[in-house]
Formats: structure tokens, sequence, C-alpha cells
């Protein structure tokens, strides 16, 4: 099962939500290893939530919240259980590199990935190529291997991925 839904926000929901990425007041972390620390790829991180590390783990948390209810709301998704919300940014290293395909759970769960920007790094969802378009929101089985891909066309592709356990409310 893979849902791509463009024009996910309202446009300046959206707008917010990248504008406030792309600030000089949005801290971003770097990270030596896109799927393990052995990989030697790079990008920076901002960790939002984490079930594991005690739930918010940024004062930039509210500030998602509405992607959240979003997803619940045009999705008819019920998200029970928050796993994490991280945003990524890979910066553009003028090379085509595909990183290897991963889940984020050993367990049954829903991944998110919402675009803030767009750019020619796609994600690979499976065997599908899911086009990095800003305001896009793809959801997936979180156990389907998937991984990120770099972009060379912008000085970064920026995306917020979101682990959650839920199920479709029946209409």
């Amino acid at each position: 099962m893979i849902k791509i839904i463009d024009n996910f926000l309202p446009n300046s929901l959206h707008k917010r939500l990248q504008t406030l990425m792309t600030s000089a007041d949005f801290p971003w972390y770097f990270i030596t290893g896109v799927t393990t620390s052995a990989d030697q790829d790079y990008y920076f991180i901002h960790n939002l939530f984490g079930c594991a590390r005690e739930g918010i783990e940024s004062p930039f948390f509210s500030e998602f919240e509405v992607l959240l209810h979003f997803i619940e709301d045009r999705l008819k998704f019920r998200t029970d259980k928050l796993l994490r919300i991280k945003c990524n940014m890979y910066t553009n290293q003028n090379i085509n590199l595909s990183h290897d395909s991963h889940t984020d759970h050993r367990f049954p769960h829903y991944t998110a990935i919402y675009y803030i920007n767009t750019n020619n790094g796609p994600t690979t969802v499976g065997d599908k190529d899911v086009e990095s378009i800003e305001n896009r929101l793809v959801l997936f089985d979180g156990l389907i291997h998937h991984n990120s891909n770099l972009q060379t066309d912008t000085a970064a592709r920026i995306n917020i991925n979101i682990n959650m356990q839920g199920e479709f409310i029946s209409t």
C-alpha cells in the first residue's frame, strides 16, 4: 500500500513549515550515516518526537502538529501511537547517490514522508520512485523497504519522516 497526495496541506500552512525549516532559527544536526553509521554517507536531522526518547524532543514540535491533524483528517487514519517525527535535510553533493534500502522499525507501522521542497532526489518505496514535490505526502506500510536518493538540482532536499502505528477509519 502506497498512497500519494499532492497539495496535502493548505498552501499557507505548507509555506509556514517551509519558511521555518529553511530559516536560520531552525537548528539542524550533522549525522554520519544515513541508513547506518557504517555507510559513510551524511545528512542533517532535527528530531521532533521519539517514543524511545521520552516523547517530544524539540521546542518546535508544536509547529508540526498540524501535519498530524491533516494525516488523521484527510487520510481518515487514526494515529494510535506516534513513534517518531524526524526532519531530514540532504545537502547537494553533486552526485547521484541512492542510500541503502531499509525499514525504520522491525515491527508493523506506517511511514509518512512529507516533502518541504521540490527536487530531483526521489524516495524509492519498494520498486516505485516517489518524486520529491513540495507539499506532497506519501504514506506506506512501514515494513516496505525504502531509501532516499540525493538531489543534484537544489541546494538541499528537505522532508519530514513520520512513523506511527494506527489504522484507517472505515467510513
